[in-house]
């Protein structure tokens, strides 16, 4: 049986179409995928307030988390109280302007172990602090008629 020699299998145009459809389509999975993995480290209750505008932080900032537990977790790691201060004082002497340190702690945690962490953070010179807090939900209002 003599086959044909002359056919090419991708003689034809290519539709870019179907490519990029597939494309975008793979990419939209891929970004809800990563959107809704929670961040790696140590999981805490934020308090929630409903003030409507909290100060953010616009300077360099390093964060620290306390668990419920009162332990302190840098860089995702947990760390003692004094190497805590080594690493702050490392890294407010790194930044050319000002650092802000920026505490996650759990609602939970009593408020002695905040200010001992705003202790130690006095201590390395950082002088501005940022407590993390969840925003309280938006009430859904009656769409008027």
């Amino acid at each position: 049986m003599k086959l044909p020699r002359h056919l090419r299998p991708l003689a034809g145009p290519v539709d870019i179409g179907a490519f990029l459809s597939v494309f975008f389509v793979l990419l939209t999975f891929i970004l809800f995928r990563t959107a809704l993995i929670p961040p790696q480290g140590v999981e805490i209750e934020l308090p929630q307030v409903s003030l409507a505008q909290l100060p953010g932080v616009m300077q360099p900032w390093i964060a620290v988390v306390v668990d419920q537990d009162g332990r302190f977790y840098f860089d995702g790691q947990l760390i003692p109280a004094d190497a805590l201060q080594v690493q702050l004082v490392e890294k407010a002497r790194q930044s050319p302007e000002p650092m802000t340190l920026l505490i996650e702690a759990d609602r939970r945690v009593s408020h002695e172990q905040v200010l001992r962490l705003c202790s130690l953070a006095y201590e390395a010179g950082i002088r501005r602090i940022v407590l993390a807090t969840r925003p309280s939900p938006i009430p859904i209002r009656p769409h008027p008629r």
